[in-house]
């Protein structure tokens, strides 16, 4: 159950710091330039 606990939580805070700010700004960056 903690492993399960602590992949959630790294999940969770991974992919949306990586899917929010990172690919919303490296996306509309790379094809502008």
């Amino acid at each position: 159950m903690a492993a399960v606990s602590t992949e959630r939580g790294v999940a969770s805070r991974e992919p949306t710091n990586r899917t929010g700010p990172t690919l919303s700004s490296s996306v509309p960056r790379m094809p502008s330039e």
